[in-house]
């Protein structure tokens, strides 16, 4: 059977009053009573529904989906026979019914799938022999468990809701696999290790999944020593719990570089040498998200002293199969070289004693540079730098607590708040000074203080449009209206000593191509990209000398200059129509 085939099935199933995730499902099942039905056999259609109603009733998962709630009265006899049809034109294809089965669920447009190449990439990564007992906590849809059966593994897969379309995948397997339905933390976290464990664990975790914490009071003792909800961290902690030699699990950026529980598992895992490979994917793999995910390789044998990274989200490694879909091109490939020591571009290395002097920071692109970036990089090699904290203070812009033109006037006269103009990423110029803030907000009176942008303060913003930078004019002190302050995605810059560096130098220095890809190198954020300020204040900029800084100011103000007589042709330009044709 191939993909036309299932599109032709899908089809037939479609033009009738079953949604679009009921006919998928039918498909599965239609496809389990074929599989034991015999080849060429002659059935009536009405013969067809009482089997297929027997078999979903044989099985209490299956039971409440087809007959419960009646899915297999939406469709005639008739329809149901012509499918069949279609399924038995495709027996005679020829087709690799492993690979076929871990792609069906995805194919059928089913909820919860991910694209068939990570399924294979975390199989081949977990290197399961034949025979060993491989868990696959939340394998909702079967996929991980049919690529693992095929390898000859013994899988025990659980979900937390009902596994429709695990068990329809499982029964259509030369080798079904045992499915429960439990919630992998909370109802396994509060048993023993299994006896005997499992060899291998691999999973794709819910995005986003939060436990009530209070339920940590009945877990096993020790076993999450990080009293949090981050669903991911207790996954972790869960499997290194149940498994005794490797761990595959997929996961969101955001374990990789957030502080917390977050934190104290990396350290854990890399003081333990337990993290042997982290591979960054391409965002579509999963179904309803552009999210990327990144793998992570524990052994539990542990001894592990260097960790490598691998970034597969390069056109090496992908291929873009919709707008919002990729694929992974050579999976076996890609695991192959995440566990070999062949040296590779997009493959480094970094010893554990490294990645625990920078914070435990797993984010592939910190290790796995960009050719602009390891050229930033061993330019400053070459040159004497300081880290910026040496050079600023750094302020957080206030919090604000309205929209000036929306407040009330009794609100702004009695002192309540505080008018001033903010500086936001579309207000910092590509050349020249910052000369004009964006909206009005309100801030607490006394928020203003310290925080009101001063001539010379250098705007970074560090949310969102990460790396843009302006500096602010000699005017802003001079102005009589609203004070300035910097949006909340943005952080100021003020230099400690002008005399040491001139802070138009360092901005100049920020700015450049140079000082852009700098900034790119310390940017995390699993969805949204961000600068940790502790990683800013590590930055490494160069300690320029005083002829140097020189240059770079009279740059900044000769560039100035130019963006003033910019301006002022353009009013000129604006002067010549301003009379013709107007409507009022």
């Amino acid at each position: 059977m191939n993909e036309q085939t299932l599109y032709r099935l899908r089809d037939i199933l479609q033009s009738t009053a079953l949604a679009s995730e009921e006919a998928g499902l039918l498909i599965l099942l239609l496809l389990v009573w074929a599989r034991h039905a015999s080849p060429g056999l002659e059935i009536s259609p009405q013969q067809l529904v009482k089997e297929l109603e027997g078999l979903a009733d044989s099985h209490p998962v299956l039971a409440y989906t087809f007959t419960g709630r009646g899915l297999l009265r939406h469709v005639t006899p008739a329809t149901l026979a012509l499918a069949v049809e279609v399924i038995e034109a495709g027996r005679s294809e020829k087709t690799d019914a492993d690979q076929v089965l871990a792609d069906l669920p995805h194919l059928l447009g089913l909820t919860f799938t991910c694209d068939p190449s990570l399924p294979s990439l975390l199989a081949a990564l977990a290197d399961a022999q034949p025979g060993e007992l491989v868990y696959l906590p939340w394998d909702e849809t079967g996929q991980l468990g049919a690529v693992f059966a095929a390898g000859g593994a013994d899988v025990v897969a659980e979900v937390p809701s009902q596994p429709v379309i695990a068990t329809l995948i499982s029964m259509l397997h030369r080798k079904p696999w045992r499915i429960e339905q439990v919630n992998p933390i909370t109802d396994r976290g509060t048993r023993e290790r299994p006896d005997p464990p499992y060899d291998i664990a691999a999973a794709i975790p819910p995005l986003g999944q939060r436990i009530d914490m209070q339920w940590l009071d009945r877990a096993v003792p020790g076993r999450f020593p990080e009293r949090t909800s981050s669903g991911t961290v207790l996954a972790v902690r869960q499997l290194l719990a149940v498994t005794r030699a490797r761990i595959v699990i997929a996961v969101p950026n955001g374990l990789l570089f957030s502080s917390g529980a977050e934190n104290n598992l990396r350290e854990d895992l890399l003081r333990r040498g337990l993290l042997r490979a982290v591979v960054a994917l391409p965002g579509g793999l999963l179904s309803g998200t552009s999210l990327a995910l990144t793998v992570m390789v524990i052994d539990q044998a542990g001894g592990i002293d260097a960790v490598r990274f691998v970034n597969a989200d390069t056109q090496r490694f992908k291929k873009v199969v919709s707008r919002t879909r990729s694929a992974l091109t050579d999976p076996r490939g890609l695991a192959s070289l995440c566990l070999s020591e062949t040296e590779d571009p997009d493959v480094v290395s970094v010893s554990v004693q490294d990645l625990l002097k920078n914070g435990a920071q797993l984010q592939v692109n910190r290790y796995v540079l960009p050719q602009a970036i390891a050229r930033a990089q061993a330019i400053l090699a070459t040159v004497k730098t300081v880290k910026l904290e040496e050079l600023v203070e750094f302020l957080r812009a206030p919090p604000i607590t309205g929209e000036a033109d929306a407040a009330s006037d009794g609100e702004i006269e009695n002192e309540m708040s505080t008018v001033v103009r903010e500086v936001g990423a579309s207000d910092l110029p590509k050349f020249g000074f910052v000369t004009t803030p964006g909206r009005r907000v309100l801030v607490g009176p006394s928020a203003v203080n310290d925080q009101a942008l001063r001539r010379g303060d250098i705007v970074l913003v560090v949310k969102g449009s990460v790396g843009k930078v302006g500096i602010v004019s000699a005017h802003v002190d001079a102005d009589d209206t609203d004070l300035w302050i910097a949006s909340q995605s943005a952080i100021v810059l003020r230099v400690r000593d002008p005399s040491r560096m001139d802070p138009r130098a360092l901005f100049m220095q920020l700015r450049s191509p140079l000082g852009q890809q700098l900034l790119k190198g310390i940017v995390s954020g699993a969805t949204i990209p961000l600068i940790q300020l502790k990683e800013l204040r590590k930055l490494p900029v160069i300690a320029q000398d005083l002829p140097t800084q020189q240059r770079a100011t009279r740059a900044l103000e000769e560039e100035a200059d130019l963006e003033r007589q910019i301006t002022e042709l353009r009013e000129q330009q604006a002067f010549q129509t301003a009379s013709l044709w107007q409507l009022v």
